[in-house]
């Protein structure tokens, strides 16, 4: 009879040992899991390009005003931007708090010399660090928005002032950038004369 409860006690050790051997427990139907995860956006590089500069080339620099809506006109952030010599400037939203979520938006641009200029459509935040390209034919920013009065408009107060800063190197009169403000300025800003910009809603 020992002998009986011997061979028993054997044979469920043995098989306990085989349902818990790697080999059975792999053998196992194992369960899928997905995970979805969403990257939060945080950099942004954003390129303007002012137009009439000279040279052509690595001269695109600007101090620049930006102002993003949603869809719904209500505003996601407002901030000032400086651009390298190819046009280019990041903005760190995380750094400032503001987490934007993919979409459609509004973007609004003013150079320091220059008009509103309003860009709709831009499909962006889509990446931790995403990149809006504001340039093309018709997308610089419009020069001769200087006087000290900001009214969105480039009139006798804009002509008024470039000619007052004839011959110095005043950076706001220089709308083409080339170290001096001069006729090719003024030139500019009369092929530019009674333009107004974009407001914002």
């Amino acid at each position: 009879m020992l002998n009986s409860k011997f061979k028993l006690l054997v044979c469920l050790i043995t098989t306990f040992s085989l349902l818990a051997s790697p080999a059975a427990i792999h053998a196992q139907p194992q369960a899928i899991v997905t995970v979805n995860t969403t990257v939060q956006a945080c950099l942004l590089d954003i390129v303007v390009r002012p137009e009439a500069r000279v040279p052509a080339i690595n001269n695109w620099g600007s101090t620049v005003d930006i102002t993003i809506l949603r869809n719904d006109n209500t505003t996601l952030a407002t901030f000032t931007l400086i651009t390298n010599n190819q046009g280019l400037g990041t903005y760190d939203f995380c750094a400032n708090s503001i987490f934007p979520t993919p979409g459609t938006y509004k973007f609004y641009a003013k150079g320091f010399s220059h008009l509103r200029k309003r860009f709709l459509g831009v499909n962006t935040f889509n990446a931790y660090h995403d990149l809006v390209n504001l340039t093309g034919a018709s997308n610089f920013l419009v020069a001769g928005e200087v006087s000290n009065v900001f009214d969105n408009k480039i009139n006798s107060l804009d002509m008024s002032y470039v000619i007052n800063k004839s011959g110095s190197g005043d950076i706001k009169a220089d709308l083409n950038l080339d170290g001096i403000v001069n006729s090719l300025d003024t030139t500019i800003l009369q092929n530019n004369y009674f333009k107004t910009g974009d407001p914002i809603p």
